[in-house]
């Protein structure tokens, strides 16, 4: 197992007890609350989602840069067909490398 495995399984099971904790809160609140208590819960559940659509954007931004390095690594030199995401599209052969390291540069702060 590498480190970043780890690390995204923990972060899933990190998010899914979130999410757990929320909807318990949630029925708990709805069934045996006061109307405070079913704010409270309401407005954690709220925050648990924004938190995980965050989380979402930004590991789909880390896959397009792990595509991007690994472009510029030549991983994918001397394959046929190499499915890239939607970071690639329009680029050609020979324009490729530079959109790769556009992206890199650009997101360098999330490696900061």
């Amino acid at each position: 197992m590498k480190s970043t495995d780890f690390v995204v399984e923990s972060h899933h099971r990190n998010v899914t007890e979130l999410v757990a904790s929320t909807n318990r809160a949630l029925s708990t609140a709805e069934n045996d609350g006061s109307i405070n208590d079913w704010l409270k819960a309401i407005d954690t559940s709220v925050k648990v989602q924004e938190y995980a659509g965050k989380e979402l954007v930004r590991c789909q931004l880390r896959r397009y840069l792990l595509e991007a390095a690994n472009v510029l690594a030549g991983t994918y030199d001397g394959l046929e067909e190499v499915e890239l995401g939607e970071w690639a599209n329009g680029a050609t052969e020979s324009t490729l490398n530079q959109r790769a390291q556009e992206l890199l540069t650009l997101h360098r702060s999330l490696f900061a």
